[in-house]
């Protein structure tokens, strides 16, 4: 392996570490990457996704000659190091089983070849937040800051090259990126009084290796470019020290491509002080590539700015050859990914209530499902993936609840119902003792909410009576409309969480966590 130095590289191949390569690539692309891998022309490289992704990933280690960044957004883990996301991992209260988590993680990816995480996000979780809710570790920048050191320092201990995301961050800016452009209207002395808190920390305290730039339009600060392409929002935290890599989120969103250009864009980042920047996934490497390139030879990218980028992205692919300390995980890491997915879990009851059912009641249980869609066309496939609340997945849900509440009914509706399954839900409550409604609302994008339907909030509000327990998967802002339940059993977090969360119905587990925003 030998480290590239800034004075003997072409131009192709200074611009070609401009570039985090990613997408859902053909194989005449997948050809083409890897030619320019040969000839050391790609910077990095979007390992974690679909399986030809994977398997290209594997080619490029296998014949890059020198240290290719090989980038994995890890928010939940990677490989058999699994956790909850990042507000259950706050609902812990525990920062330094968190630094455990990101040690965990890097060690597994470590060991595929990935060594660049898009890892650790320092957004405040807001009400109504369309997508950064369940990624976020609080609402509160101090307690963001204290899990967001720690998972830092975990990362970078076993060799990784970790972002901060998604700088800057406001707290006032609601909507999904993916979709439209957002606008904050915080200054540049509110973001450093709250908002950058955390990223000044991580560089303090953990001498944080690198940051990725988000897309709200900081009106009060530059607004005609969104942060993400803002000269004068990434010099922001320039100012207060950091010259660690810099590194867009996706182009691909609508914030961007209704905005300023699928090719245009690029250099745009580049010049406004991003150092690598992750294309428009609808575009092939040799697009991006191109596209960059032209823009040199006009003159858009300057000599200077091209040299500076560059040597960060040199110096981080070398900060990224560390080894980490262990290539398997440690009874220490084992114990804390079986901790994350208890801790993540909390409890609210009414006086005289705690998480155990009666064991004697005749019960029904109410399972939500996502609505299923007819075949969605043109979709791009990261749109397209499988839903851990398709009807399919809800239905082993019910065998399991079957087996640990024997002789319970359990009904599967749409989280759209219809009339006959709302009718049905209240005839059959009306026929047992109680009633366990178990609800979800997913957070993610280009899907307009993180709510749960208003039909399925007024149908428990009409068998509040009836409703014994309430089981929620998803923000916890939500639980707010169940505040006459008798309990709530609740984890921002699916997955294995829900082991537990069904656990503390039957009394063989006592939720712990703390609900980590403030709620009405």
């Amino acid at each position: 392996m030998e480290f590239m130095k800034l004075e003997d590289m072409t131009i192709e191949q200074k611009i070609g570490h401009l570039i985090v390569a990613r997408g859902f690539i053909d194989e005449e692309d997948a050809a083409y990457i890897l030619e320019m891998v040969k000839k050391r022309c790609l910077g990095g490289y979007q390992y974690v996704g679909d399986k030809n992704r994977s398997v290209l990933g594997k080619e490029i280690l296998k014949i890059a000659d020198y240290p290719v960044l090989i980038y994995g957004d890890m928010e939940a883990g990677y490989g058999e190091a699994r956790y909850p996301a990042h507000m259950g991992v706050g609902a812990s209260d525990d920062p330094k089983m968190a630094n455990l988590l990101a040690r965990a993680t890097a060690v597994c990816a470590k060991r595929d070849g990935v060594n660049f995480a898009c890892a650790v996000v320092a957004e405040p979780a807001l009400k109504g937040d369309l997508t950064r809710n369940g990624r976020s570790f609080s609402d509160d920048p101090e307690k963001i800051a204290d899990f967001a050191v720690e998972m830092i320092k975990g990362y970078q201990q076993e060799g990784m090259i970790v972002t901060l995301k998604h700088y800057p961050s406001p707290d006032d800016s609601l909507g999904d990126s993916h979709m439209k452009k957002t606008v904050s209207h915080l200054t540049k002395e509110d973001l450093l009084k709250r908002n950058l808190v955390p990223y000044v920390r991580a560089m303090k305290e953990a001498d944080l290796t690198a940051i990725m730039t988000g897309h709200p339009l900081m009106a009060e600060i530059d607004d005609v470019y969104i942060s993400s392409l803002s000269k004068k929002v990434i010099d922001i935290i320039r100012e207060q020290g950091f010259d660690g890599l810099i590194v867009t989120d996706s182009l691909a969103m609508m914030a961007i491509a209704q905005n300023y250009g699928k090719y245009e864009c690029l250099a745009t980042a580049i010049n406004a002080g991003n150092d690598m920047v992750l294309p428009n996934y609808r575009l092939t490497y040799k697009e991006s590539f191109e596209a960059l390139l032209k823009s040199y030879k006009d003159g858009v990218i300057s000599d200077e700015r091209l040299n500076e980028a560059v040597s960060r992205v040199l110096r981080a692919q070398k900060q990224a050859q560390q080894p980490a300390t262990t290539t398997v995980l440690t009874d220490e890491m084992k114990e804390a990914l079986e901790q994350a997915n208890q801790k993540c879990i909390c409890g609210i009851y009414k006086e005289g209530y705690t998480a155990k059912l009666d064991p004697d009641t005749k019960k029904l249980f109410v399972l939500l499902c996502e609505n299923q869609y007819n075949e969605p066309g043109e979709l791009t496939p990261e749109i397209q993936m499988a839903s851990p609340r398709s009807r399919q997945s809800m239905e082993k849900k019910k065998e399991e609840i079957l087996q640990m509440f024997p002789g319970s009914e359990v009904l599967i509706i749409n989280e759209f119902p219809n009339f006959t399954e709302n009718e049905k839900v209240c005839y059959l409550a009306s026929e047992t003792d109680e009633t366990i409604f178990y609800t979800f609302c997913k957070m993610g994008a280009y899907l307009g909410s993180d709510s749960i339907t208003e039909r399925i909030a007024n149908l428990i509000d009409a068998n509040m009576d009836k409703i014994s327990a309430i089981i929620h998967v998803g923000s916890p802002y939500e639980i707010e409309k169940f505040k006459d339940a008798k309990r709530i059993i609740t984890s921002p977090s699916q997955g294995k969480c829900e082991e537990y969360m069904l656990k503390a119905l039957k009394g063989e587990f006592t939720p712990t966590g703390k609900i980590p925003v403030k709620l009405d």
